[in-house]
């Protein structure tokens, strides 16, 4: 199982930036989980959106769904004899809000001529990748999830602020992939956690390996690695941009 990150950058991106979107795979399975802005440019460097399994959308935050409107109209335009939809899964009340947004002249629900959408469960098998969700401390429903592929098992918080719930659901999870926005001791209530906050969660999961995402643009990121190794004695790294996690 590999999971290639494609935005990593919080709120909105810099240069060479993308927002949150990261591709989970293990052949023949291609799972795109969140497309923030950025993300459809930097996932051609490794999949056609044609190949895609599934996409999990974790909230409807802008920083990570605005791209699915441009990958609707890659595959819209570039059919390529396509047989089917891609299943969109989305927290409850999702879709609505995607088909809200109008460009130019679209009518009725446009989305739906290359998606098919879903709400989002407690699990979810998607070819060999097995997910379960939680939903986390943030101002808006959000989903964190644990993707399992066999004996291997990788977490993602999503957005979220410090929740002693997280600590049992990634249990298991040799690799956690949190939100760090913020640094210091203690990050904003149903906002986001802080590098330290992400350290400790890794520390108290039990995983062996920490990548840090989400962080503020404007943090020096070598100070939120500092401060999540503090609380965490395994591996940690600042995700980027087309980094590749063999889990």
């Amino acid at each position: 199982m590999k999971v290639v990150a494609l935005g990593t950058s919080g709120t909105y991106p810099r240069y060479r930036r993308a927002c949150s979107g990261f591709l989970f795979e293990d052949d023949p399975t291609f799972v795109l989980v969140d497309v923030g802005t950025g993300v459809c440019s930097n996932l051609f460097r490794h999949l056609d959106p044609f190949s895609l399994t599934a996409i999990l959308i974790t909230h409807l935050h802008a920083d990570h769904v605005l791209d699915i409107y441009p990958i609707k109209y890659y595959l819209k335009y570039n059919k390529k004899d396509m047989e089917r939809k891609i299943p969109v899964y989305i927290p409850e009340g999702g879709e609505d809000v995607l088909m809200s947004f109008k460009w130019g002249n679209e009518e009725g629900e446009y989305l739906r001529e290359v998606y098919e959408f879903h709400n989002i469960g407690n699990t979810l098998t998607i070819g060999r990748f097995r997910f379960s969700f939680k939903k986390t401390k943030h101002v808006i429903p959000t989903y964190a999830l644990v993707c399992e592929s066999g004996e291997k098992r990788a977490g993602y918080t999503s957005d979220t602020s410090w929740d002693d719930e997280l600590i049992e659901f990634f249990k298991g999870c040799e690799v956690l992939i949190s939100e760090a926005a913020y640094q210091g001791e203690e990050g904003k209530e149903n906002l986001h956690m802080t590098a330290m906050e992400a350290g400790r969660l890794a520390s108290l999961v039990g995983a062996s390996r920490l990548y840090l995402t989400h962080i503020w643009p404007e943090l020096d990121p070598s100070i939120s690695l500092q401060e999540a190794k503090k609380e965490f004695s395994g591996s940690v790294e600042i995700l980027k941009e087309h980094l590749i996690i063999e889990v």
